[in-house]
């Protein structure tokens, strides 16, 4: 019931402003919506560093410290400069980025879906809804972590119509 009625408030309260002030809240979530959306994807990216240093990690571990015929302490500086972290670090860094990036793409739909449902009062909020997410998808070329998702988006929306959808 709450989530319809913020989305009719919403719908309502757009309505009425001149298309030029629609045109301006469009812009504004439009903005707001590429700024989510680059996150989303500077996460992705921190995510797989932090994924490819685990490996590199291991794979010293495992293989190469015996072709690297070093000193201890020589291979722990070689280790430290190729990465600068250890591995329960870089693990713990994988779990919070994807945790950040699981809320950003919530927060990226909801954006997205103000947009859309702003392309219905104003042709002049269209021109921002040139493309629609789909369900379940993060406009990236990695894949996620898997983790919990928390169906709260008040974290997106600073606007009062959280989860209007």
């Amino acid at each position: 019931m709450q989530l319809l009625q913020g989305r009719d408030i919403f719908l309502k309260g757009l309505s009425s402003l001149s298309d030029d002030t629609v045109k301006l809240v469009a812009t504004a979530k439009h903005a707001a919506w590429e700024n989510i959306r680059q996150k989303v994807k500077q996460l992705g990216w921190e995510i797989q560093e932090a994924e490819y240093n685990k490996r590199i990690l291991k794979v010293f571990e495992e293989d190469e410290k015996k072709r690297l015929e070093m000193a201890e302490f020589d291979f722990r500086l070689f280790k430290k400069l190729v990465v600068d972290r250890d591995l329960p670090d870089l693990e713990q860094d994988v779990e919070y980025l994807t945790a950040a990036h699981d809320s950003e793409i919530l927060c990226l739909a909801s954006a997205d879906e103000q947009l859309f449902q702003m392309s219905d009062i104003s042709p002049l909020a269209s021109q921002y809804v040139t493309h629609r997410l789909p369900q379940n998808s993060s406009d990236t070329e990695y894949e996620s972590g898997e983790g919990e998702q928390d169906d709260d988006l008040d974290d997106c929306s600073g606007d009062g119509v959280e989860g209007m959808y």
